[in-house]
């Protein structure tokens, strides 16, 4: 039997709930529907420029795309959002959890953009989207543009203390432990969140399941097959492995990807810094476009 992210219906009521809440926080006109997948239904919200570059949004593990909230009024004049709730996860999709090590995920993704109609669009993962962003990239390739990828866990192996601080996060789900938990993956720099995105951190924790499907952690091989066109930026402080090391790592290995390393951040790059993540993503999907423009041009 395929396990479930929620733990009851009642749980996930709570969670979709949250969700709608910070939904109302997206400073942003949106739009919300659901696709059917061989995977079940999936969930996405579609918000921004209809002639902008296509940008599907992944969020972390344990998450939804609610996520975006600090990020969509920055992207949206520029791109035309489509943030996918992720199968087996905490959002309105299918909760129905598949594994990570085949190409189960892959094969979701390419049946959304069928879906989506969408052609080589930029993907941008965050975390376990991230992770899900390459393993398209690597079985699929000509099904995306641009890659951005924050923070994916399958970077390297991750340290055992951050296995074992999230695992008491979820063992022990009070206000406290998941306020304890966001501290240590985000930087001591960074500003707080606001309370209500702490309170539905909280929420989706005690609402699901203990997660132990295990993340298979990209070989050298593999990252020299990412994409010419990859952004990948990294939080200084990210306690998931040694930024400054990885970065170096994919620098030698895939010389074509730009990588960042930016300050006063941890693992969640995108609410810790919001204002440098839009910045850096609106530039690399803007030097896309321009690109693509001038190619378009009769030569004179």
């Amino acid at each position: 039997m395929t396990a479930t992210a929620f733990r009851s219906p009642r749980a996930r009521q709570a969670v979709l709930a949250s969700y709608d809440r910070i939904l109302g926080q997206w400073q942003t006109p949106y739009d919300e529907r659901d696709l059917s997948t061989s995977f079940g239904t999936t969930h996405v919200i579609e918000a921004g420029n209809v002639d902008a570059p296509p940008i599907v949004l992944l969020h972390g593990g344990g998450g939804n795309s609610a996520m975006w909230f600090p990020n969509v009024a920055t992207l949206a004049p520029h791109a035309h959002l489509f943030a996918v709730d992720i199968i087996g996860e905490m959002g309105k999709s299918d909760d129905r959890r598949q594994p990570f090590g085949a190409d189960h995920h892959a094969q979701w993704l390419v049946e959304v953009l069928d879906q989506l109609s969408l052609d080589r669009p930029t993907l941008l993962g965050t975390s376990l989207g991230a992770t899900l962003a390459i393993q398209l990239a690597l079985a699929s390739s000509e099904r995306i543009g641009k890659l951005i990828l924050v923070s994916p866990p399958s970077l390297a192996k991750m340290r055992g203390g951050f296995a074992l601080r999230g695992l008491a996060a979820l063992l022990m789900p009070t206000r406290m432990t998941s306020r304890w938990f966001y501290r240590y993956i985000t930087s001591a720099n960074a500003p707080e969140p606001p309370p209500w995105a702490l309170e539905d951190l909280w929420i989706r924790n005690r609402a699901q399941r203990l997660d132990t499907r295990p993340i298979p952690v990209l070989s050298d091989a593999e990252i020299t097959r990412l994409p010419g066109e990859t952004l990948l930026l990294l939080g200084r402080d990210d306690p998931i492995y040694g930024a400054e090391e990885e970065a170096k790592r994919v620098a030698e290995l895939a010389p074509n990807a730009i990588t960042i390393v930016i300050n006063n951040a941890g693992h969640v790059t995108s609410v810790e810094q919001p204002t440098r993540f839009g910045e850096l993503v609106v530039d690399f999907v803007r030097s896309r476009s321009e690109a693509a423009e001038e190619a378009s041009q009769p030569s004179t």
